[in-house]
């Protein structure tokens, strides 16, 4: 299976239309009006409470940057310290 990314700003007005043509079935997700639903949801209900965790020192971010054995190391130290 052939995955792609999807640049909110480079891609082409007539996607689905594209995908169609190449007989591509087009997923919902690719729709223009379901992206930004989904973004406004993101935005109203997600990005809030990620603020919330992250201002009462809940919020564990991992620098996915690295390499899986540094992400695993990362986040095993973490959660083996005890959580108050």
């Amino acid at each position: 299976m052939k995955l792609r990314t999807m640049s909110l700003e480079k891609e082409p007005e007539n996607r689905r239309e594209n995908d169609l043509r190449e007989g591509k079935i087009p997923r919902e997700d690719d729709d223009p009006a379901v992206v930004e639903r989904k973004l406004i949801t993101y935005l109203e209900t997600t990005y809030p409470m990620l603020i919330k965790l992250d201002q009462e020192g809940r919020l564990f971010t991992v620098d996915a940057e690295g390499t899986i054995p540094e992400i695993e190391r990362e986040t095993s130290a973490y959660f083996s310290k005890e959580r108050l």
